[in-house]
């Protein structure tokens, strides 16, 4: 059984909780190639994990891969989590 988005989370989840951004996009990473797509709480937890580890260039990277009215509502959820 493959892995899903929704395990995928799980282990962001954890990784985020734990303050290891670098582990948060590394499992990202490892979604793409077994088309994983993530979700908003994927990317909520992108943005929380970039932020906490002052990753901004990383953030940036995140937020520009959004569509401009995607953007808000990523923000939005990334801050009230």
């Amino acid at each position: 059984m493959a892995p899903s988005t929704t395990s995928d989370n799980f282990a962001i989840g954890a990784c985020e909780c734990a303050r290891k951004p670098e582990f948060v996009l590394q499992v990202h990473q490892h979604m793409m190639p077994r088309k994983c797509m993530p979700d908003t709480f994927t990317y909520a937890s992108l943005i929380r994990a970039c932020i906490a580890g002052s990753l901004w260039s990383k953030e940036e990277e995140i937020l520009n891969a959004h569509k401009q009215n995607s953007k808000r509502q990523l923000l939005i959820s990334a801050t009230y989590g």
